[in-house]
């Protein structure tokens, strides 16, 4: 079937009626779809599900429009994995597919930045003063070492609630409070601090409990 013939409503029709439609076909007409830019609103909406533009443009130092070419890619990449008779409609495929890449991607980019920090002690990370005694240390030169830290802290993690947590992660990669707000979509820099602030303690006290245990 030449489906560069058919009109877009004829196209969003047979992808309405997937279930109907012979997979090959499908796939072909998803293809011409995107050929046409045709899914893009559905591209947008998994962007923004994972994160704000104005993060992606002041944060990661890129525009939509880079994301949706990487989203736009990587549906091309794996249209053909798609399966029928799976309960899962081809938009939402596409759609999962588009959300997935945008968190490694945000992942890689997140990790790239940290590289371009100096390594320091998360006690030196975490406050002035603070008697938080973990220290990860170099993968590369200490596996040993970093592996039990690794865990140990993983461990008290634990004693903190998911958002503190989130706030956690960020803040030891390096981002400012006013980034952490903006990349989690909620609070301002304040209460990121805050939150912080709250975490370290919950941790404090674990590690004492800890360290009392063991004595």
């Amino acid at each position: 079937m030449n489906y560069t013939i058919a009109t877009n409503d004829q196209l969003w029709t047979i992808i309405k009626f997937d279930d109907s439609c012979p997979l090959s076909l499908l796939r072909e007409a998803a293809i011409e779809m995107l050929n046409r830019n045709l899914f893009d609103k559905l591209i947008i909406d998994a962007i923004l599900h994972v994160i704000k533009v104005d993060v992606i443009e002041k944060i990661y130092k890129l525009s939509m429009d880079d994301l949706m070419q990487i989203g736009r890619l990587e549906i091309f990449k794996r249209i053909n994995g798609y399966q029928t008779g799976k309960g899962q409609k081809l938009t939402s495929f596409i759609y999962m597919l588009v959300k997935h890449e945008m968190i490694k991607v945000l992942e890689g980019l997140g990790a790239q930045k940290r590289d371009t920090r100096k390594d320091i002690s998360i006690q030196k990370k975490l406050e002035d003063g603070n008697d938080f005694e973990v220290y990860l240390y170099d993968r590369k030169t200490d596996v040993e070492t970093y592996v039990i830290n690794k865990l140990y802290l993983e461990e008290l993690l634990k004693k903190v609630n998911k958002h503190q947590r989130k706030v956690l992660f960020y803040r030891l990669q390096g981002y400012e409070f006013g980034e952490i707000s903006k990349i989690l979509h909620r609070g301002s820099a304040a209460s990121m601090s805050q939150a912080f602030r709250f975490a370290i303690e919950k941790m404090r006290e674990g590690l004492k409990h800890e360290l009392n245990q063991a004595i």
